[in-house]
């Protein structure tokens, strides 16, 4: 029995010219991830009542991004 999907794959012409080099294909894998990478960027932060609330951390965010660029670029398709 196959199960449904939560979310659709990315195309593999699309993953193709990403290694290639192609940067809005990159762009389009790197969108396609987006929420995925602004979860993993969320930290924790003190407001001026002292109560906490999760925000962006931008560093993170920059990292993440290019740690995935790179990733896509030396990706190896057989």
């Amino acid at each position: 029995m196959k199960t449904k999907r939560k979310y659709p794959l990315i195309p593999f012409d699309v993953i193709q010219s990403a290694v290639a080099g192609d940067s809005t294909r990159i762009k389009a894998v790197l969108q396609h991830y987006e929420r995925y990478i602004i979860k993993l960027s969320l930290r924790p932060c003190r407001n001026n009542n002292g109560e906490i609330h999760m925000t962006v951390d931008p560093e993170v965010l920059c990292r993440v991004k290019s740690k995935l660029i790179a990733k896509i670029l030396k990706f190896k398709i057989y």
